[in-house]
């Protein structure tokens, strides 16, 4: 005799009737009918006829939407933020880069603003100077800004899971040429840790390693 939902029924038809809505008003509302995509999921694998001699496997988890990464928060920033910033590069086409190469040139620019937003907090724009994390209504409607989403909810995703191509780098330039020469800052001198191809407009994505202070000048007697 099959189960359904951890009951015996001689007929799995009406059991299976029986237990959707006995299921749908638990998940939806009194007519049965489930208020949610994955509840209707729920609902579908639990009312199928199983042997008692071999329990169901466990059923997947929903997934959760792109969208819901956005608001959730780092530091000082959200990872809407970080879209924002990286959105700097909204005038870069792919070029010589393939989009692949694009994208993952921008979400290790994502990488190094959510490190550096951990490490600084409410100083990261002294520290760690970056575009403005607010973007207009245009550019929030832009193809551009899709990537720039893409790209921050990738960076953050992976960090959950332990990963930073970066290795940590909390800053990032993007050059207009390929020199790969330190960058001088009142704070020290970096060194590039990473070069990456842009795209158009001969435009290069730099990671850059934590700056080294400067050897100080021997005083002239």
């Amino acid at each position: 005799m099959p189960t359904i939902n951890g009951r015996y029924y001689a007929n799995p038809a009406y059991g299976s009737v029986l237990e959707r809505s006995r299921l749908g008003e638990l998940l939806g509302d009194r007519r049965g009918e489930p208020s949610q995509p994955w509840a209707a999921e729920l609902i579908d694998y639990y009312t199928q006829p199983h042997s008692v001699n071999e329990p169901p496997p466990s059923p997947t988890p929903p997934g959760m939407p792109p969208e819901a990464w956005d608001d959730m928060r780092i530091n000082k920033l959200k990872v809407r933020d970080v879209a924002n910033i990286a959105n700097e590069n909204r005038d870069v086409t792919p070029g010589k880069s393939s989009p692949e190469e694009l994208q993952q040139a921008k979400v290790a620019q994502g990488h190094a603003i959510i490190n550096a937003d951990r490490a600084f907090g409410s100083n990261r724009d002294k520290l760690a100077s970056t575009a403005p994390k607010e973007v207009t209504p245009a550019l929030g409607n832009s193809p551009q800004y899709k990537q720039a989403q893409d790209a921050a909810r990738t960076a953050f995703q992976q960090q959950l899971a332990g990963k930073d191509p970066t290795g940590g780098k909390k800053w990032f330039n993007n050059r207009s040429d390929a020199s790969t020469a330190p960058r001088h800052l009142s704070g020290g001198d970096q060194s590039v840790s990473q070069q990456m191809g842009l795209g158009s407009q001969q435009k290069y994505t730099v990671i850059y390693n934590d700056p080294v202070p400067r050897a100080k000048q021997p005083t002239k007697k």
